[in-house]
């Protein structure tokens, strides 16, 4: 039955309510429910971000015949992927919407049978560019992903005052499953499924470099290096990842370059477990006595037989897991070239190893909050473009929280949205201002207000 939106909708009103009717209607103005997404346009106009990711793409359109720049597409991709849009087809709604069109500037449309924003088809089409892709077809919009990740580092870079006397990359792969035949796909066997492998790197909270294929490490950390050094000459730079990357050539890599160290986990074997045995009677008679989980290190010399080109500082974590029965022998392992004498062995674990657990929550944060897996395209190269934006909009997500402040500084990408960013609005347009008369029952205005503060300009 069709029913026409324009009427007043009315009901009983129910018992406990003094007035005695409920009424409804449509006409109520132009609503948003993402009000918050000016926030993400003030930390993107700090760091001039929309236009610098433009400039990251060759456009070879007709300029008299072009609606949607460079800048307005890709911008419109990183808000939609924070906002919690992961699909495109999800723009052919959210391209009306007030708020999304307020960031970029784009409340009118250039041509009459246009919207303000781009659909889902022209965003696929941006997508779907790269440079090197099939030749025989017209790529208008070729995206230059070396500018892309320059400007990866350069955002992480901006955000210190002064070069840091350390700083810590965090290595980490995750899975992508793929459930179709896209380009470059393979079974892996420890996840049982078709994927991707992505490579993430990560200083602090900051993506600082995303690949989408699990290949030449050395070769990415050569390309980071360079960057970093470019601008901090003197800092110190400590590689931090997990037994998957304890590799002969990426630890002499390391320690062929200069002011590089690293911290990388190793998979245990009977050889290392042989050397910290003495170390573990202790921890399986306690864990049987106590029922806690005591922990003894021991600091070695240690080279493989095979694998490793020269003997290596290993350090043996040996503790014991109590349960039912005999307590459960837990030995764990990393190797680093860090002096004993200036990095004992328990602090260099429990501190500073353990701290990379902080990189598992911004992998989650990547996948499941900012849609980084959503690799449906059968181009490998309209992934890895969407895996950029995903990286671009965690970094947005982090400025907004770091301006919030509070329980929400360290808040995922999830609750970041349900709290700041989906706000209900009114949106009215007057000659001179856009007014956003935004929801009084939101409990989070003390928190947006701090935000707002901390990243308008001055």
């Amino acid at each position: 039955m069709t029913v026409c939106t324009g009427q007043k909708l009315s009901c009983q009103s129910p018992d406990g309510v003094r007035q005695s009717r409920i009424d409804a209607y449509f006409p109520g103005g132009t609503i948003t429910p993402d009000a918050g997404v000016l926030l993400a346009g003030l930390a993107a106009q700090g760091m001039n971000l929309f236009d610098r990711l433009g400039a990251c793409f060759r456009d070879q359109r007709r300029p008299e015949l072009t609606v949607h720049s460079c800048r307005s597409l890709a911008g419109q991709r990183v808000l939609g992927i924070l906002l919690g849009c992961g699909d495109l087809s999800d723009h052919e709604e959210l391209r009306k919407d007030p708020a999304l069109g307020a960031v970029p500037g784009r409340l009118e449309p250039r041509r009459a049978d246009c919207a303000p924003l781009a659909g889902r088809s022209t965003l696929n089409r941006s997508g779907l560019s790269a440079a090197g892709v099939d030749p025989g077809k017209a790529r208008k919009t070729v995206a230059g992903f070396g500018q892309m990740d320059q400007l990866m580092v350069d955002l992480f870079m901006e955000r210190h005052a002064e070069p840091p006397e350390e700083i810590v990359i965090d290595l980490d792969a995750t899975d992508f499953e793929l459930h179709g035949g896209q380009e470059k796909r393979f079974y892996h066997g420890y996840y049982d499924e078709y994927c991707y492998l992505p490579l993430l790197y990560f200083c602090g909270r900051d993506p600082v470099m995303v690949r989408l294929c699990a290949a030449g490490v050395e070769e990415d950390l050569e390309t980071l290096v360079r960057r970093l050094r470019e601008r901090w000459p003197d800092t110190r730079i400590i590689l931090r990842t997990d037994s998957g990357f304890c590799r002969d050539s990426i630890m002499s890599w390391c320690e062929r370059t200069e002011g590089v160290d690293y911290v990388i986990g190793v998979a245990r074997n009977a050889r290392l477990e042989a050397k910290t045995a003495r170390q573990m009677r202790r921890p399986r008679s306690r864990a049987a006595v106590t029922g806690v989980k005591p922990r003894r290190f021991r600091s070695f010399r240690h080279r493989t037989r095979n694998s490793w080109s020269r003997t290596r500082r290993v350090i043996g974590r040996a503790g014991a897991l109590p349960g039912r029965g005999a307590p459960k022998p837990n030995a764990r392992f990393i190797v680093t070239p860090l002096p004993a004498s200036e990095h004992p062995a328990r602090r260099l674990y429990e501190d500073f190893y353990c701290a990379r657990g902080d990189a598992e929550n911004r992998v989650k944060d990547l996948k499941t909050g900012l849609f980084a897996d959503r690799c449906s395209s059968n181009l490998f190269s309209a992934n890895a473009l969407r895996l950029r934006f995903s990286a671009f909009a965690h970094i947005l997500h982090n400025r907004i929280a770091a301006a919030a402040g509070g329980k929400l500084a360290r808040a995922a990408p999830e609750t970041l949205r349900l709290r700041l960013l989906k706000i209900g609005a009114r949106v009215r347009l007057s000659v001179r201002r856009i007014h956003f008369a935004m929801s009084g029952a939101c409990p989070d205005q003390q928190a947006f207000a701090a935000a707002w503060m901390n990243l308008a300009p001055d």
